[in-house]
């Protein structure tokens, strides 16, 4: 399994974290943090994951997620996922959860 990790960077109006890796119940407090960090710290209106390097997601990291929507929305932003591959997106679908965000396909 790869290690997880995320990059942050700033594009406008939108903060990118790009993430590389597994998204589990190991990884899911991290990204919780860094996330709500990220959207609390910046300008930006959007928070935009990216899992472009995603290796696989699990039942923890999509309740990662919507911890991740709850908290950003909260505060007046928004959460989009971005270049979203077909395993991310079945689960996203199974879980219903590709109607609460904007998911883009890569």
């Amino acid at each position: 399994m790869a290690d997880f990790s995320i990059d942050i960077s700033e594009d406008g109006p939108r903060c990118v974290l790009a993430l590389t890796g597994g998204v589990d119940l190991a990884a899911g407090d991290q990204l919780i943090a860094t996330a709500v960090r990220s959207a609390t710290e910046t300008d930006a209106s959007c928070l935009v994951i990216d899992f472009a390097a995603v290796s696989f997601i699990d039942s923890a990291g999509l309740g990662a997620l919507a911890e991740i929507r709850d908290a950003v929305n909260r505060i007046g932003k928004y959460v989009a996922l971005w270049n979203v591959s077909g395993q991310v997106r079945g689960l996203l679908a199974t879980s219903t959860l590709d109607q609460v965000f904007p998911v883009y396909r890569l």
